[in-house]
């Protein structure tokens, strides 16, 4: 069987992390992603999910890095930010944009990507 191209999102600590290292230990070309760059023992494309073209930054970096196929993603990446019911409409309206973009909108745009 052909060497399986895996692109993980989320994977600076936790679950994310743990499943690109049982990816690896399977002997698949996983790459990882994270909000930013950091000191990671595998290769990693930083991209903000929060930002409306992140995924798409994500998709076309992980791509160009596995040669144009990716056989697998793991959608994993995820936020909570706690959003009291109290404070301004505005502020509150930003921050539930902001976990919907990131938990919801990007994981789907990588899905259709």
């Amino acid at each position: 069987m052909a060497q399986m191209n895996i692109l993980v999102t989320g994977t600076s600590r936790g679950i994310g992390k743990a499943v690109l290292r049982q990816f690896q230990m399977s002997g698949a070309n996983v790459i990882g992603h994270a909000s930013q760059n950091g000191a990671a023992a595998y290769e990693q494309i930083a991209a903000d999910l929060s930002d409306p073209v992140g995924a798409a930054f994500l998709w076309d970096a992980a791509l160009q890095k596995f040669g144009g196929k990716i056989d697998v993603l793991v959608n994993n990446a995820g936020i909570f930010e706690a959003n009291k019911l109290d404070v301004p409409a505005e502020e509150w309206n930003a921050s539930w944009a902001r976990t919907m973009q990131v938990n919801l909108t990007a994981a789907t745009q990588l899905c259709r990507l």
